[in-house]
């Protein structure tokens, strides 16, 4: 289906409708084609056979609002993510950093003003590319991805909860998130997270979301080559390079590189690790 077919606007009833002639959809239809060309082929392929990208209307009251449903494999994307060409990605790094989800709310790090977010100097840049879209978009397809597997993408993975070094605490009932951060946590949250076995403190979140954002956090590293440090008075805080590479996400890294994989293998091969990964043997074998 050609993309501009699969673009849809949810309007302030929650009612959907694609395939709409608006010039204000050029330009996420360009942005999206410009993420799909720079795109692993794994991802590729699930653009290509996601049913649809919704924007939601910011006044129905779910924008800010990315989402990906796997009934309908229909990808949601914020209105303000893709018309806003003025804010630069560093900031959009920033918040997701610094931002974490106490009990029933969410929170920022005290501090958190006084933290900056550089670029790598060897990072690459692509002007014209909408770099927040497109960790929005490989975030989402994570989700998508892992619908296709038979058990979590990460169950073969020993649970290693106590080694997080973060300060998770029970939530007292079921909501989405597994686990919560306690809240009012300061600067040395991120210290915590650099010697952690999450790539980020929404990645604690749920199983799903620690998938979704490792997944994210390889794609933009070694595909995009945007990598970025947590800087405080000229202190490095965190690396995202140095945390993707450490020792503790070494099983969860591996497991990304294989299941990205998975696109390039014929048909028999694909099947051959779907049940090396149900079984956690073969490729997925952590003895």
């Amino acid at each position: 289906m050609p993309l501009r077919e699969k673009l849809c606007f949810l309007d302030s009833q929650g009612i959907a409708e694609c395939g709409l002639d608006e010039k204000r959809f050029d330009v996420l239809e360009d942005r999206i084609f410009g993420v799909f060309e720079v795109a692993p082929e794994q991802v590729k392929g699930k653009m290509c056979t996601t049913s649809a990208f919704v924007v939601a209307h910011p006044g129905n009251g779910i924008e800010p609002w990315v989402g990906a449903f796997t009934n309908y494999e229909a990808i949601g994307i914020n209105l303000a993510l893709w018309q806003n060409i003025f804010t630069p990605f560093e900031s959009f790094l920033h918040g997701m950093l610094t931002g974490y989800i106490g009990e029933n709310r969410f929170n920022s790090i005290k501090g958190a003003e006084f933290i900056k977010i550089k670029m790598d100097d060897e990072s690459d840049f692509k002007p014209g590319l909408n770099y927040t879209l497109a960790q929005m978009i490989f975030h989402e397809v994570a989700h998508l991805v892992e619908a296709d597997l038979k058990k979590p993408a990460f169950h073969c993975l020993p649970k290693l909860e106590e080694q997080q070094g973060l300060p998770l605490i029970e939530p007292e009932a079921s909501a989405y998130c597994e686990k919560y951060l306690h809240p009012d946590q300061d600067i040395t949250l991120l210290e915590k997270l650099q010697n952690s076995n999450v790539v980020s403190l929404y990645a604690t979140c749920s199983k799903a979301e620690d998938f979704a954002e490792t997944y994210t956090a390889y794609i933009m590293s070694e595909h995009l080559n945007r990598n970025f440090t947590a800087i405080v008075d000229d202190r490095e805080i965190f690396s995202s390079a140095r945390h993707l590479q450490s020792e503790k996400l070494k099983g969860k890294v591996n497991t990304i590189k294989t299941i990205l994989n998975f696109g390039k293998l014929t048909d028999s091969k694909k099947l051959q690790l779907a049940r090396q990964h149900k079984s956690c043997t073969g490729a997925f074998s952590q003895n």
